[in-house]
């Protein structure tokens, strides 16, 4: 018998059986056309350099449910900074970069310190909260599910289990067909594989700036203000 386990912060959806990941798209392609999804990776631009990330991308590049995909860069200089763009800009998918070393960025953490409103200190968190801030003020998507940039392991399966509890409940037991009942921005869903995605949801939700590259977008989120 399987190990049942919740650890009360992330829902844990256990695997009883092997297959299933046919299924779980087909459901997870109807219920996103009316609750978009998106998926953050926060990252450091070694990362991106490194072998699993090439799988990753390419495992992504194979589903039809995303929304949108926000790579929240740290420890990158210009030319690094540069290098990602480039790396992303033919993306199959909508692909946001978020530069946590730009000087747009760095302001922005410097005023909040000064307000006594910190982000936090540099570190996945802090990535993966500026990338929710940035999600809520598009408001684009209404569920949001992350994963790191150096998993192994990656499948399209493992991607399909995280995305799927942001799935809606079916309408009664007899309605074989999901249903999507979608909720209004404050109602976001988060999903994640690491404890800093669930502290990192705050009250911030910054307006930003974008210029567009195709699909891909690079933001700086200059002028930030704050949701009571």
């Amino acid at each position: 018998m399987a190990d049942i386990f919740q650890n009360g912060e992330i829902t844990t959806l256990h695997r009883l059986k092997s297959g299933g990941t046919e299924r779980l798209e087909r459901e997870l392609e109807i219920f996103s056309k009316n609750r978009p999804i998106a998926l953050v990776i926060p990252a450091l631009f070694v990362d991106l350099k490194a072998k699993p990330i090439k799988n990753i991308l390419s495992e992504i590049s194979k589903v039809r449910y995303l929304n949108e995909i926000i790579i929240s860069l740290g420890r990158a200089n210009k030319d690094e900074f540069a290098e990602v763009k480039s790396m992303l800009s033919s993306f199959n998918l909508p692909a946001s970069i978020i530069w946590n070393d730009g000087e747009n960025i760095q302001k922005l953490y410097h005023m909040l310190d000064k307000e006594n409103l910190s982000a936090g200190e540099d570190g996945k968190g802090r990535s993966a909260w500026i990338s929710y801030g940035y999600i809520l003020s598009t408001q684009s998507s209404q569920v949001i599910v992350l994963h790191d940039s150096d998993i192994v392991t990656y499948n399209r399966e493992l991607l399909a289990r995280l995305c799927y509890p942001g799935k809606p409940f079916l309408k009664n037991s007899s309605d074989k067909s999901p249903r999507a009942f979608p909720l209004p921005i404050p109602s976001l869903r988060v999903f994640g594989l690491c404890g800093p995605s669930q502290r990192a949801l705050k009250i911030l939700r910054p307006g930003c700036s974008e210029k567009n590259q195709g699909s891909l977008k690079t933001h700086c989120l200059p002028e930030p203000f704050l949701v009571p």
